[in-house]
Formats: structure tokens, sequence, C-alpha cells
């Protein structure tokens, strides 16, 4: 028996020798992570309003050609197989683009309005339909930028007349042809409609 116990305690202390000499073992520091940190999510998302904004920065404004055939079958338009109706798709289609008929339908529904100044300006207070903000916003800039530089050309053809009076010129003539039922303003803020 004390032969085991001997050799028994011999192997205890050939461990503690063992462990003294290797000092303490340790399992390495592993860390798992199965899903993305908040800020990764973050930066990983989508940023639909920025992208928005990116590709309407991207495109060029312009008119969308129209036939009289689209333009008939929304009801703003001639019939198509009138001889003048014709004769307008033969010249040119951009003439009558997309932002016109839209603008049209939004004086209408009184989401924008003819301004004083002979701008367009939103107005949501008296607006009978639901529509996208942004959007009716950057239709307004288009068509509001479209005008000034009609305005400056047009204030270049005629000398001695101040910018003010061209553009009110301009707003003379431009609501006589204003679409019935759109509104404007005419005297102060307040805004009308016009009756046809």
């Amino acid at each position: 028996m004390m032969m085991l116990s001997l050799s028994l305690s011999r192997g205890v202390l050939a461990l503690l020798l063992l462990a003294q000499g290797t000092g303490c073992v340790r399992a390495p520091a592993v860390v798992i992570v199965d899903r993305k940190t908040a800020l990764e999510q973050q930066a990983s998302g989508s940023f639909r309003g920025l992208e928005e904004e990116l590709e309407q920065a991207g495109t060029s404004p312009r008119a969308a050609p129209l036939t009289s055939a689209q333009l008939a079958e929304a009801g703003l338009g001639e019939d198509p197989g009138s001889a003048s109706a014709a004769a307008d798709d033969a010249d040119d289609t951009s003439e009558v683009g997309i932002d016109a008929v839209r603008t049209d339908a939004l004086l209408v529904k009184r989401c924008i309005g003819e301004a004083l100044d002979g701008t367009l300006e939103l107005t949501i207070e008296p607006c009978t339909g639901t529509i996208d903000v942004p959007e009716v916003n950057r239709l307004i800039e288009r068509v509001n930028r479209e005008r000034r530089q009609l305005w400056r050309w047009l204030g270049e053809r005629a000398p001695g007349k101040t910018p003010d009076e061209v553009r009110a010129a301009w707003r003379e003539v431009h609501v006589e042809g204003l679409i019935c039922g759109g509104q404007l303003q005419r005297t102060g803020s307040a805004w009308e409609i016009k009756a046809c």
C-alpha cells in the first residue's frame, strides 16, 4: 500500500510541478456576434428620402411629350381625329408637358395657386385632394424656374420695361388662359376660383 500511495503522491506532485511551470492556462476570449450592432444596422439601412432627392437631382427637367390622343383621353384636349390635332402632333408634341397637365389638376384641386407675383404657391389648407408635398414642391420649383427664365427672356426683348412690368403683363395674359376652376390670387392674400 505504501507503494501505491507513494506512486499516487508522485503523480500528484508531478502534476503540481507541471502546473507551476506552465502557469495558468486559460481559454482564449472569443466573442461571437450573430447580429449587427445598432450602428451597423443604421449604416446599412435604406435612406429613401435622400435616394429620391439624388434621383431627382440627376434627372434633367423637361416637359414630357403628350399626343393629342393622350390629352383627349384625359379630357384635356381636342378630338384626336381633328385636323388641328393632327397638325399639332406633326409639329411638336413636346409643347404640352406633363408638368402643365399636373399643374392644371393641382390648380383645380386648390392644392396650388397662381400668386400675384406670377409664381405658383403651395396652398395646403384649401386643398381638396391628397398630394405628395415634396413632389408638388419640386413641381412648383421647376415651373417657377421656367417662368423666371421666360420673364428674363421677355425683359431682354422689351427695352425700357422693368422686370415687374414684364411679369405683370405676362401674368395678365396668363390668367386669361388659366384653366376654369383654377385657384388664383386677385388682391392681397385672398385666393379665388377662376370662373368661366
